[in-house]
């Protein structure tokens, strides 16, 4: 079995998201001036052996992107993109060039604009970098 750890925090007044191991539910807590308390979220995830999130960015409390992949890295690996509205998360279609594809990290100035880094592979050992963009609409593969 393979055990995952995925983490999404917002700071101050606000979200503090976690979830562990694949098919996971998130945990969820709203930090206004509140006692701390804790739900259970759900969280997206692809019916595979490994899903992970490595990376997220949260330009406000009803707005976070977190990033990672999907799929086995010995035999191939997607993209995955998930995306948090304040109530729910949801997997967001995400574009893969080669048969491993990862995203490691991820920057949103705001809930219309975000980039995801990671890399790209035909080949195990044989990568290279895989730069995505976030429109507000749709993300797409930017040249790198």
């Amino acid at each position: 079995m393979h055990f995952r750890v995925r983490a999404i925090l917002l700071t101050g007044a606000a979200l503090v998201t976690l979830a562990a191991s694949s098919g996971a539910a998130a945990l969820s807590h709203v930090a206004a001036d509140q006692q701390l308390t804790w739900s259970i979220v759900p969280s997206p995830d692809k019916p595979v052996n490994d899903t992970l999130f490595t990376g997220v960015s949260c330009p406000s409390a009803s707005a976070c992107t977190a990033v990672g992949y999907y799929g086995n890295l010995e035999a191939s690996s997607r993209t995955l993109i998930g995306s948090w509205n304040g109530t729910a998360w949801s997997v967001v279609r995400s574009p893969n060039r080669h048969l491993l594809d990862n995203l490691s990290g991820v920057s949103c100035p705001s809930a219309g604009a975000c980039t995801a880094v990671g890399w790209s592979a035909r080949i195990l050992g044989v990568g290279r970098t895989l730069i995505e963009s976030w429109n507000g609409t749709t993300w797409s593969i930017v040249p790198s």
